[in-house]
């Protein structure tokens, strides 16, 4: 088994505005500080030793916020990480309408390969010899929670949960 932290990436102005970002690669425009420092606490208790994230700026720019403050053995950009690509819908409100036009919508990518994309990175990171932090997205954590069987299924951003696999 795995010990993983995973964290959403920091606050963006999709995020705070409710609108599917995707694959496009916007900037954070800050930190919860109480949820990060949470996440730091997390990290002084399990000291991952590997940091694994998302290759999207929002991700890259939430890490230096970790590596600024502990060492890993190493840090990796994982494109398996990467948030669902939502299509025509990218920058589209998440009202319950987009939500059901979602899974429609040719332009985004199937329910069904962003699971096989996580059964990969699951693959990949299950059984290794470090315990991991990683910092994704949203939509990926809520498929990964659904694949583990964990009971927290949504992560606000720069909120942090501990699991197995």
């Amino acid at each position: 088994m795995t010990d993983c932290i995973y964290v959403r990436h920091g606050t963006t102005e999709y995020s705070q505005q409710n609108r599917f970002a995707g694959h496009q690669d916007i900037p954070i425009i800050g930190i919860e500080q109480e949820r990060l420092t949470a996440a730091y606490k997390l990290i002084a208790q399990q000291r991952p030793t590997v940091l694994v994230h998302s290759p999207l700026l929002r991700a890259k720019q939430t890490v230096e916020y970790f590596t600024d403050q502990y060492e890993f053995e190493q840090v990796i950009s994982e494109p398996l990480l990467i948030e669902r690509d939502f299509g025509n819908l990218d920058g589209m409100l998440k009202t319950q309408e987009n939500r059901l036009l979602l899974e429609s919508e040719r332009s985004a990518e199937t329910l069904m390969h962003l699971q096989a994309r996580i059964q990969e990175f699951i693959d990949r990171y299950r059984g290794f010899d470090h315990s991991l932090l990683v910092v994704g997205h949203s939509s990926y954590y809520r498929q990964l929670a659904t694949l583990l069987s964990i009971s927290r299924d949504h992560l606000e951003c720069c909120e942090a949960i501990t699991f197995r696999f």
